[in-house]
């Protein structure tokens, strides 16, 4: 027995010891051990716990490995072991390209990098990082930051702060009257500098909902009824990109907005050459307008 202690005593004793720092889990070797009067204590880092039960850690010097307190020994894990998600490192030379760079290049190529500065935003890299995140994604606001870590959008606008609290902030400043003057000083030149005038096409939509607004009203299209909102918007007809939008209570039948909506392109200078129309807005007095106005159409 005394020589049982005697060895115990001699090699030391061996123990895991785990600690807790910003919500992960950490391991180290502790060894303890007699030196005469005094018991001394040698530490060596496991890291990270990646599973307790199994006895699998991660850190700098050995990578992801096992290590068994009985044996004293170190191992690789099963293949059938999965690195969780969240202790993968971030993703920083492996990059979504393809998309962000096609859509980045149409954006510089079209001209609308003049029209978007113009809402001068203070940070530019967020307001055309967000762009094309509406764009390319159908995801909510909250999940914008994993995109742009993730995505060349990295590269292309390294500045962005794509935080929830940032977009709040940013789609506020985008939303006001001096923002959006400034994009569409810059944006309906663009559009409608065709020469010899712009081919259109106009069309609307409905926006269900029951919201308890004045813009909501019953609507009868092509016999579904509906509480909606009229969405009116023209096209320009060879880019697809939006010249005009605007919104009207949804009884509003679509053949008796066609004059105020070529009215209302005409007070921001945009000629038109051809328009295109679905058959709603097929009547007498719009035919004799556009006739009146010189536009060529197809309905």
């Amino acid at each position: 027995m005394w020589l049982d202690l005697f060895l115990t005593t001699l090699e030391g004793n061996m123990f895991i010891a785990y600690d807790l720092k910003n919500g992960v889990e950490y391991a180290k070797l502790l060894t303890t051990h007699r030196n005469g009067p005094e018991t001394m204590k040698d530490y060596e880092n496991l890291g990270r716990v990646l599973d307790k039960e199994a006895g699998i850690y991660q850190n700098r010097k050995r990578g992801v490995f096992t290590y068994n307190l009985e044996t004293n020994t170190y191992g690789k894990p099963p293949t059938s072991f999965l690195l969780p998600s969240k202790h993968l490192a971030r993703e920083k030379l492996i990059l979504d390209f393809g998309d962000i760079f096609l859509l980045n290049t149409f954006i510089e190529g079209s001209g609308l990098v003049a029209a978007i500065k113009g809402i001068n935003y203070g940070n530019p890299d967020t307001l055309f990082a967000m762009i094309c995140y509406y764009i390319l994604c159908t995801f909510s606001n909250c999940h914008a930051n994993d995109w742009w870590e993730g995505s060349y959008a990295r590269i292309l606008f390294p500045k962005a702060n794509l935080t929830s609290q940032r977009i709040s902030e940013f789609l506020l400043n985008i939303g006001e009257e001096e923002a959006l003057r400034g994009f569409f000083y810059r944006y309906l030149p663009i559009v409608g500098a065709t020469k010899g005038g712009t081919n259109i096409l106009i069309n609307s939509t409905g926006l269900p909902n029951n919201i308890h607004f004045p813009l909501t009203a019953i609507s009868n299209h092509k016999g579904e009824i509906s509480n909606e909102v009229r969405l009116i918007y023209v096209s320009h007809l060879e880019t697809g990109l939006s010249i005009s939008f605007r919104y009207c209570p949804g009884n509003v039948v679509d053949v008796s907005t066609l004059v105020r909506t070529v009215r209302e392109l005409q007070s921001c200078g945009i000629k038109k050459k051809l328009a295109v129309l679905d058959a709603g807005y097929y009547s007498d007095e719009n035919i004799l307008a556009l006739y009146n106005e010189r536009i060529s159409f197809v309905t």
